[in-house]
């Protein structure tokens, strides 16, 4: 069982951290995002579609260090490159719009910053390697 256990190909840990990160930012961003439409239906549907994201993450991170290893490092790379893209187009709208959708207070900004800073980490280990 132990020669088992040990034999296993493992994700270094050093790339546990950016994941651990955007998942934590997306599932919080999931939980504390408000909706602004009637009824329950939309709160519960960008709930979801958020926790698949953490899904993803984690289904990705399982993926290192197996015989998926480059399934889950591109995974990782698309959704830290969107974790991006997403994080200046939701600032560029709470800047131009005050009062529409976006972050305004720090219980919607800090989760941005966590999948934020996960991301970057992520795309600076893909971009000049481990260290």
């Amino acid at each position: 069982m132990t020669a088992a256990i040990q034999a296993r190909p493992t994700a270094p840990p050093r790339s546990l951290v950016p994941a651990v990160l955007m998942a934590a930012g997306l599932g919080w961003i999931g939980g504390t995002f408000e909706w602004t439409g009637s009824g329950a239906t939309g709160q519960v549907l960008v709930t979801a579609v958020h926790l698949a994201l953490v899904a993803v993450v984690l289904g990705a991170v399982a993926a290192l260090g197996s015989s998926h290893d480059t399934a889950g490092r591109r995974t990782l790379t698309v959704l830290a490159v969107g974790i991006k893209v997403m994080t200046v187009v939701a600032v560029v709208w709470a800047v131009t719009h005050p009062t529409g959708f976006g972050p305004h207070d720090a219980l919607q900004w800090v989760p941005l910053g966590l999948a934020n800073a996960g991301g970057g980490l992520w795309t600076r280990s893909v971009v000049f390697g481990r260290r």
